[in-house]
């Protein structure tokens, strides 16, 4: 299981009994690894965690997997990711400034779900 699947079960078992106010846009990630791309969309309007694409995103996020989880972990700065050309959005940037609002909503752990450190998950 890769650790982005690890991160989005974590999520759906949570997100159903969250609420986030006025905020329904969906956001999807696009996450590549040396096994293939994976995709994922968190849709706050509809309270659910979809793998696999939609239609018409609110904003979509192209990054690696690595990437994905060292920005959930804190290690990075999504301005950093963004700024080196690591991090991809397509869509609404002011929808994509709310993804730190979403995460907190869900509440999941990172650290929970991934160790407390880098090494740990390079070693998973």
């Amino acid at each position: 299981m890769s650790q982005a699947s690890k991160f989005f079960d974590a999520a759906e078992s949570r997100i159903s009994g969250q609420d986030f106010g006025d905020l329904v846009e969906s956001f999807q990630f696009e996450l590549s690894s040396s096994n293939g791309t994976e995709t994922f969309v968190i849709d706050c309007g509809k309270k659910c965690i979809v793998r696999g694409s939609v239609k018409e995103p609110s904003c979509t996020f192209t990054m690696s997997e690595d990437d994905f989880v060292k920005l959930l972990m804190k290690e990075v700065q999504p301005a950093e990711l963004f700024m080196s050309g690591k991090l991809q959005l397509d869509g609404d940037m002011a929808v994509a400034l709310k993804f730190q609002q979403v995460l907190e909503g869900i509440e999941v752990d990172p650290k929970e779900v991934f160790g407390s450190s880098s090494f740990k998950r390079s070693m998973l």
